[in-house]
């Protein structure tokens, strides 16, 4: 009996090892600032709960087959043994079933934190990117509602005398400068010319706000995101009343997929 329980030293190692991983793993997910959890920890901590849960069963499975080998050859002491064995066996399971529980944690916590933190990143970068594909627009516009107020500018006077040439040339700078739609409106919001791509589309007037900021020589974005464009407004200086609105679409999943993150 007393060589059976010298042979089993390696149990109350193992099993204390057990023991200690499993706090180690539980803590390890309870205080995030103990072990920082990426890939390569993950994977060390699965590799060695299983490595020690394996090596438990090994000595268990031996010792045991020995017992039940001496139990079967009717060797003296073996029955006392088995005894012991069957007892020890009991207690011995306890620390295997904590590693087991705290590697069937690791699977459903620990990796489902770290790729939920990998799905967050992805998503947060995918935001990143098409807000800023959308700043980016606007700034776009910003730049043509410019230069097209600059040279229509020039053809102030083609406005009045020859209406027909000025539509034309509001129809060149809309395909220069690759904008969707061209209005010339004054403060009642009348469309004076409209160059567009989609003529049925109804206009819809800026605010008497927006038109008094571009009434002080301002830029002016307008809000048009329900009508998935990125709109600008400005004041025609060389021009009686009458304020130039360009506006550019954007992509409507594209803004979908900015309002659906934004609410998440």
């Amino acid at each position: 009996m007393i060589n059976t329980i010298k042979n089993f030293k390696w149990f109350f190692g193992v099993s204390f090892l057990c023991v200690l991983l499993g706090v180690f793993t539980f803590i390890t997910f309870i205080n995030q600032n103990f072990i920082f959890l990426n890939e390569n920890n993950l994977q060390y901590l699965l590799i060695l709960d299983v490595a020690l849960l394996v090596i438990f069963l090994i000595l268990l499975i031996r010792e045991t087959s020995k017992i039940f080998y001496e139990y079967k050859s009717k060797t003296a002491g073996s029955r006392t043994s088995l005894n012991y064995v069957l007892q020890f066996s009991l207690f011995a399971f306890i620390p295997s079933l904590i590693v087991a529980i705290f590697s069937l944690i690791l699977f459903n916590v620990g990796l489902q934190k770290y790729f939920d933190q990998k799905i967050t990143s992805a998503v947060n970068n995918s935001y990143e990117v098409a807000r800023n594909y959308i700043e980016e627009t606007k700034k776009s516009v910003e730049t043509d509602v410019l230069l097209i107020g600059f040279d229509l500018s020039r053809y102030s006077g083609v406005f009045f005398s020859n209406p027909n040439r000025f539509s034309q040339i509001v129809r060149t700078q809309k395909e220069l400068r690759k904008v969707d739609e061209i209005y010339l409106i004054d403060s009642s919001g009348n469309i004076l010319v409209a160059n567009t791509n989609n003529p049925e589309d109804e206009f819809t007037t800026p605010s008497e706000e927006e038109f008094s900021k571009a009434l002080e020589g301002k830029a002016v974005s307008i809000d048009r995101s329900i009508e998935k464009k990125t709109a600008v407004m400005i004041k025609l200086n060389n021009f009686i009343d009458t304020y130039l609105f360009v506006s550019k679409n954007v992509e409507p999943k594209l803004l979908q997929y900015l309002d659906d993150t934004e609410q998440a």
